[in-house]
């Protein structure tokens, strides 16, 4: 596939700007960016829902896009229909499939079977996606949206990560040598002015003689040379701040100054879970909870794990501070107010904060200055994952938190939880952020509640 100076743009927004890529045919591409970078508009592109401001895609065959999916059919679960999907698509053998977030709502098992679907498939194939380990299993090349452009990176996601932050520790090595450079020439310029104007006053001179020398020329002649010089080497000085500050993100630096979460341990007693008469779990077990223990709740789709939250939720809020994210969209939003002043209302924390959290999580500020109405569904996931985090909390519960986040949006909460002093027990199937983030995990399958697990038996 060859794509010759690709340019995008929304109304207000520049995306993607002479984008030159020449696609291997048969490869297995990994595209990762922030969040709103533009990778699911240039998705978009290569199966022709929106056309290119200029530029071209040249490629061969049927090309299938499988778009993010949101469940609304309530007789089979989120993950059985995303698996459907995903084998209905690889079935047509298309010569290019497009995955936006495949592995979200799907379980290991799912995971594994889309692994094996990838791994046996020999057409192009191009995967969004923030599961690491996913990514590291499928990908044989990199593509990275990044300032408006896509770079092709061969080699797996480890390659791409040590070439990235080498490309970092570069530009951080470039930009103080800048810096270093430029404080130099302003000091030595200011001292060529502060030359100019001592010439211009005339030093160790009576007014008279130095009205004589004016006239005479010879100190004019002396001052605007000293001040031209002085210019130069200002404008010499900033030509050398070329080389931008790497991007950094505060993210969520700022909520561990104000969020002071209180000890506590749990021991908690069930005789099993039941949902509308169906038989979850089906004998006694016990959850012991304290702070500092950062728990996954591990199982196939459809086990209870959710149920389970949700239903520790309604046993804890009474008694202790506990917030809950979950993954539906809840109607706590006022339609005419922008949802920044929303969320500072709600929290109670201050607006910096709240942009913060949500820049490291992938939402920009110009989405929160927009009314509830004038987001996704996934932007609002966030939204209300943004609001869970602010919150003061002594038990923090999520239920698929990173299925919305970007690659750096996942490593952000990853290093947010295992920092935090709080009980948090969530839900994931992502093998990485699982590993980096639990000190303890529980499994639920065939209507038993186990408290022991090792994590390589259950993800291998």
């Amino acid at each position: 596939m060859l794509i010759n100076n690709l340019s995008f743009s929304y109304p207000d927004l520049e995306l993607l700007k002479n984008v030159n890529l020449n696609l291997p045919q048969g490869g297995h591409f990994a595209l990762i960016g922030a969040n709103g970078s533009g990778k699911t508009t240039f998705f978009r592109l290569l199966a022709h829902e929106l056309e290119p401001d200029c530029g071209q895609i040249i490629k061969q065959g049927q090309t299938i896009f499988v778009k993010q999916f949101s469940s609304q059919n309530q007789s089979k679960s989120p993950g059985q229909q995303q698996l459907a999907r995903l084998k209905e698509a690889f079935l047509k053998h298309p010569e290019l499939l497009l995955l936006d977030e495949p592995t979200a709502n799907l379980d290991q098992a799912g995971i594994n079977l889309l692994v094996t679907w990838i791994k046996k498939d020999h057409h192009t194939l191009i995967v969004i996606s923030h599961d690491i380990y996913f990514l590291q299993k499928i990908a044989d090349n990199i593509l990275f949206l990044n300032q408006q452009t896509i770079t092709l990176y061969p080699g797996n996601l480890q390659n791409f990560n040590a070439k990235y932050q080498a490309a970092q520790n570069k530009q951080y090595q470039l930009y103080e040598a800048a810096q270093k450079k430029h404080k130099k020439q302003q000091k030595a310029a200011q001292k060529m002015l502060e030359k100019a104007n001592r010439a211009k006053k005339g030093r160790n001179l009576s007014n008279s003689d130095r009205k004589a020398q004016s006239l005479a020329g010879k100190y004019d002649k002396i001052e605007r040379a000293l001040a031209r010089n002085a210019k130069k080497m200002r404008r010499k000085a900033e030509a050398n701040l070329r080389y931008n500050k790497p991007y950094e993100q505060m993210g969520f630096k700022l909520l561990t100054t104000y969020q002071n979460p209180q000890k506590i341990t749990l021991n908690l007693a069930f005789t099993g879970l039941k949902i509308q008469e169906k038989e979850l779990i089906t004998q006694p077990f016990y959850l012991r909870i304290a702070s500092h223990d950062h728990i996954a709740l591990l199982g196939a789709n459809g086990v209870g794990k959710s149920s389970l939250i949700k239903q520790l939720f309604l046993m804890l809020k009474p008694k202790y501070r506990v917030t809950y994210f979950q993954q539906e969209i809840q109607d706590i939003w006022q339609p005419t107010q922008n949802m920044l002043t929303q969320l500072q209302t709600k929290a109670g924390v201050k607006a910096q904060i709240i942009l913060d959290v949500a820049g490291a999580l992938g939402l920009k500020k110009e989405l929160l200055l927009k009314l509830p109405s004038q987001l996704s569904g996934g932007q609002l996931l966030k939204a209300q994952l943004i609001l869970q985090l602010v919150l003061p909390f002594d038990i923090l519960l999520l239920d698929e938190p990173t299925n919305y986040l970007d690659y750096d949006g996942v490593l952000a909460l990853s290093s947010f939880i295992k920092q935090s002093s709080a009980a948090i027990i969530f839900i994931s199937h992502d093998e990485n952020f699982v590993r980096n983030c639990a000190t303890k995990a529980y499994f639920i399958g065939n209507q038993h509640f186990y408290n022991y697990l090792n994590l390589d038996d259950y993800f291998q």
